[in-house]
């Protein structure tokens, strides 16, 4: 039981570096629209005092994106552990797809690990 845990796991982990090459190599990029910014609590098991496990509380941080190839639209959702609330519905996040396969997507990352985001303009209302 555990065995087959095990390679389950190292098959989840090993995709996704296959993926994510696969991307690097051939992926297109294309600016997506965010369509929703927000955060949400987990809890994560680790080492505790004196080796106990400990359950942590900790905020994550999602995105969720959409975007269209051809005449076909794609979302896709992206997890942070640092505050990615300095991005709004309707920014343009940068990202990359395969072309053979746009379900397989992710954000681009600059050098320094943050996200391609372009602002939106919004007209600020006036009050009377």
């Amino acid at each position: 039981m555990v065995g087959t845990f095990v390679l389950l796991l190292a098959a989840a982990v090993g995709y996704g570096i296959f993926n994510a090459r696969r991307l690097n190599e051939r992926g297109v990029e294309v600016y997506a629209v965010v369509t929703r910014v927000y955060s949400r609590t987990e809890y994560r098991n680790g080492p505790g005092p004196r080796g106990w496990k400990h359950r942590k509380k900790v905020t994550a941080y999602w995105l969720d994106f959409r975007f269209r190839v051809d005449t076909s639209e794609y979302e896709g959702k992206c997890r942070r552990s640092e505050n990615l609330m300095t991005a709004r519905a309707g920014d343009s996040l940068r990202v990359r797809y395969l072309p053979e396969d746009p379900r397989v997507n992710a954000p681009v990352h600059r050098e320094e690990g943050s996200y391609v985001l372009k602002r939106t303009v919004r007209n600020k209302r006036r009050t009377r």
